[in-house]
């Protein structure tokens, strides 16, 4: 009979469930690039993927690119628009143990810099239902991805403690928010911006390049 290790997966979205920085996020912030920096060069594929795990999302653009208020909600609005027309296909083996960790009663938080629209359209499609709770783009600010405040804050909601959770995402600054939590956590590097992130480095954390790996620390 399957058991859980865990009961409840702080479990991130963008190439850890659904393969999407490459195929829907990168090229859309190439757009928006274009429109609102039309003199600087192409970001390469990996090189946005080391500076969003350096910097966070909002960081990057701030940071690398300089974006005011008013931009970033222009590029907000242009991600809300173009996500809507694209659907990411899923790690097909990921698909499968997330279902199976619904179907032995497991707790699934989805800790994202998506929002929730988005997640909930996706885990209608894969799944046919929804998330246990989502912390999203659109939690306040300090909640957002990486703060530990709205992981905290949602777990006391199934009055789970962190050694009940273990935090599985693909972007190894996530290793800092798991020490403050006090959570224990898996690198997910099985999408291809993953394998950019995690490669040479030296972690104190299990990293998982495969479903096989991961379901082996998810159930008995």
């Amino acid at each position: 009979m399957i058991k859980l290790k865990k009961k409840c997966l702080i479990l991130d979205h963008d190439d850890t469930l659904i393969n999407s920085q490459e195929t829907i996020h990168y090229p859309i912030f190439l757009e928006t690039l274009r429109l609102l920096r039309p003199d600087e060069p192409e970001i390469s594929f990996e090189d946005f993927v080391l500076l969003t795990n350096e910097y966070g999302f909002e960081g990057f653009i701030k940071n690398i690119y300089s974006f005011s208020e008013e931009e970033i909600a222009i590029e907000v609005s242009m991600w809300r628009e173009k996500v809507n027309l694209k659907q990411a296909k899923p790690f097909e083996d990921v698909q499968r143990l997330v279902c199976d960790y619904f179907d032995h009663g497991g707790i699934v938080i989805v800790y994202s810099y998506s929002e929730a629209f988005m997640i909930e359209k996706d885990y209608d499609r894969l799944f046919g239902r929804l998330p246990h709770g989502i912390i999203g783009y659109d939690v306040p600010p300090h909640e957002r991805k990486p703060a530990r405040s709205g992981i905290l804050k949602t777990i006391a909601q199934f009055d789970l403690s962190v050694k009940d959770c273990l935090l599985i995402d693909d972007m190894p600054m996530m290793i800092e928010t798991a020490k403050r939590t006090n959570m224990d956590m898996v690198g997910a590097c099985w999408a291809k911006g993953a394998k950019i992130q995690w490669k040479d480095l030296d972690v104190a954390v299990p990293l998982c390049e495969d479903a096989s790996c991961l379901r082996s620390l998810i159930f008995y």
